[in-house]
C-alpha cells in the first residue's frame, strides 16, 4: 500500500540514476533511514535539485513505500547547512559521520536518538563554523 506522507529527515547520500533522476538515502525522524527516487531532480530546470543536495534537512512529501523505493513529491527545506558547505574540513567531517551512519543502520532500521543526535551535531558544527568564521 502506497501513502503521502510528510517525514522530517536530513539526506545522507545521494546517487545519481539514469539521465535526469537521483536517488537520496535520508535518515528520518519517523522511520529511519529511507531510500526516495527524486524523478527529475538532475535537470538545471528542476525545483526539486538544490533540496534534494546532500546534508539538507527538511520535511520530505513522498508516497510512502514501506521497504521499498519512495518518491519524492516535494521538500521543505528547514536548513541547508551552508556554513558546513563552506569548509572543506566540515565537509570531510560531515561526510564521515554520514557514511559510517550509512554502514551502522539498515534499510528502515530505526534507532532511537540517532535522529537527533545527528541532527544536533549538524547544528553544533554549523554554529562553530559561523564563530570561528566571524574571529578570522
Amino acid at each position: 500500500m502506497v501513502l503521502i506522507q510528510k517525514v522530517e529527515g536530513i539526506i545522507l547520500k545521494e546517487s545519481l540514476y539514469g539521465d535526469t533522476s537521483k536517488i537520496i538515502q535520508v535518515l528520518t525522524k519517523e522511520y529511519g533511514l529511507i531510500s526516495i527516487m527524486c524523478k527529475g531532480a538532475k535537470s538545471p530546470k528542476s525545483k526539486l535539485r538544490a533540496s534534494t543536495m546532500k546534508f539538507t534537512y527538511g520535511v520530505f512529501d513522498l508516497y510512502y513505500k514501506e521497504n521499498k523505493l519512495s518518491n519524492l513529491i516535494s521538500v521543505d527545506v528547514k536548513d541547508a547547512f551552508y556554513n558546513i558547505r563552506n569548509d572543506i574540513v566540515l565537509i570531510s567531517h560531515i561526510s564521515f559521520i554520514s557514511e559510517l551512519t550509512l554502514q551502522v543502520l539498515k534499510q528502515n532500521e530505526y534507532i532511537n536518538l540517532l535522529f537527533l543526535e545527528l541532527f544536533l551535531l549538524y547544528h553544533f558544527l554549523e554554529k562553530n563554523a559561523v564563530r570561528e568564521y566571524m574571529q578570522t
